[in-house]
């Protein structure tokens, strides 16, 4: 065993009495210092263990990702008996997986519905909005169903997402090797305590759609691509967002073969059109109301609302007997976002037409840009950044999973601790990058790891 493979073994023990004292803590939202105190020690370890992974050594063994693997499955299954406090999201999931082995359409019937009376059991009263049908798309679905089956209780839901955040793991270290980066680096997600707390602790959803999102990635990197946009497709029917990646493939696939995702995900709502216009309902209700702990929107409304074009813009549309909803500056600063965001994607879309370009790369910019713009940035969706975070260790992304559990007090001075780190390292980094280039003159640079080299495909491959 090498002397990094200790070291870790050590941090990781110590981060077990944290974790344990967050699994019977109860209810971790009527005590947030205690929530947030040992949050602070435990990402202080997990930073221990990122600078471990990280440290160039040429004359020592790099971290062991079996190491690093068992101990994050330690972290994961410390939590995994307890009851969730910082959401309730899971209870929806266990009544949507109920109603469905009841041959109910959950996307038919809201949960308040009179219809429904029967159904209700103690899972029913901590359901959030019950007045919106289901929001997730059919795989997702069927995976609720799939929990219930193994018993309708909080701890078969948690253990669904907990196994598959370890193929998720596993599958971040195949992704690694084949980039030719040390696999132990899986540490930058697998220990980190937002995550771990997020999938363990709260049971939420998110790694499933990871799970098929590597795959997808995986699947590109092994010169496979029915297989990876039939993952991309299943990633997409777990939770809908994948599917704006498709253009980011486009040029490592045949044009055929872009319709694979697309058409997964249509036939795998057949089994659900009964519900006809109610299917796409709550994803309408969350595009257009929901905003919780944003940053750069925050900013972007208050753009829309100084330039004055919702006043005008309402007139106009009245005067036609046009919803004027879309007016509304909150509105119109959400279209503004999803612009951003596309232009975004169209330019890293762009630049992979160059040989070499990296995918996960591309990946990881795009996620953060829909991140940083979007009106809802609720803790667990940093978890979709945390995942490329082996790959691409950005300082700045870090440290917001480690400032992003204050989003759980909903006090108005948190967005600014959150964010003004997150923003200040990114411009530090850019300025700094741009010294060291200008400084650098005409020495060539250093080479970074090219997942799409022959080489990677022939390992990954294998």
């Amino acid at each position: 065993m090498s002397s990094r493979d200790r070291l870790l073994i050590g941090l990781g023990v110590a981060s077990i009495g944290p974790y344990v004292a967050l699994a019977l803590a109860g209810d971790l939202g009527a005590r947030p210092q205690l929530h947030l105190s040992l949050h602070a020690f435990l990402f202080l370890l997990y930073l221990a263990g990122v600078r471990v992974v990280l440290r160039p050594d040429p004359g020592r063994e790099p971290a062991s990702a079996a190491v690093v693997f068992f101990v994050a499955i330690a972290f994961r299954l410390v939590l995994l008996p307890g009851t969730p406090s910082l959401s309730d999201d899971i209870y929806r999931y266990i009544w949507e997986g109920g109603i469905q082995l009841e041959g109910i359409n959950p996307y038919r019937h809201v949960p308040s519905d009179p219809v429904l009376t029967p159904y209700r059991d103690r899972f029913y009263d901590p359901i959030n909005h019950k007045e919106l049908p289901a929001i997730y798309p059919p795989a997702m679905q069927w995976a609720f169903a799939l929990a219930v089956l193994l018993g309708r209780s909080v701890l078969a839901m948690k253990a669904v997402f907990v196994a598959a955040d370890a193929v998720l793991i596993w599958l971040l270290a195949r992704l690694l090797r084949a980039s030719r980066v040390p696999d132990g680096r899986i540490l930058l997600y697998a220990w980190n305590p937002l995550v771990v707390v997020e999938v363990a602790g709260s049971g939420h959803n998110d790694p499933l759609a990871l799970c098929f999102l590597i795959a997808a990635t995986v699947g590109i990197i092994g010169r496979r691509p029915i297989l990876s946009m039939t993952a991309l497709g299943i990633s997409a029917a777990c939770k809908l967002v994948p599917l704006l990646l498709l253009p980011l493939f486009a040029r490592r696939v045949r044009p055929l073969a872009l319709l694979v995702p697309p058409l997964i995900l249509a036939s795998c709502y057949l089994p659900y059109v009964s519900a006809g216009g109610h299917l796409f309902h709550s994803p309408q209700q969350y595009a257009e109301r929901w905003r919780s702990n944003e940053s750069l929107f925050a900013v972007i409304v208050e753009l829309v609302e100084a330039s004055g074009i919702s006043a005008p813009a309402k007139s106009w549309v009245d005067a036609r007997g046009l919803l004027s909803l879309y007016t509304q500056p909150h509105i119109l600063a959400r279209g503004l976002a999803l612009a951003i965001c596309l232009a975004v994607l169209a330019a890293l879309a762009w630049r992979l037409r160059r040989p070499g370009s990296e995918l996960t790369r591309a990946i990881f910019l795009f996620t953060g840009t829909a991140l940083a713009v979007g009106p809802v940035l609720h803790p667990w969706y940093l978890i979709w950044i945390a995942v490329w975070l082996p790959l691409h260790p950005s300082p700045a992304w870090i440290a917001l999973t480690g400032l992003a559990p204050l989003a759980y007090l909903e006090a108005g001075w948190v967005p600014w601790v959150e964010y003004l780190p997150l923003f200040g390292i990114m411009i530090y980094s850019a300025l700094s990058a741009r010294r060291s280039q200008s400084g650098a003159g005409n020495r060539p640079m250093p080479e970074s790891p090219v997942i799409d080299s022959p080489a990677a495909s022939k390992e990954i491959g294998s």
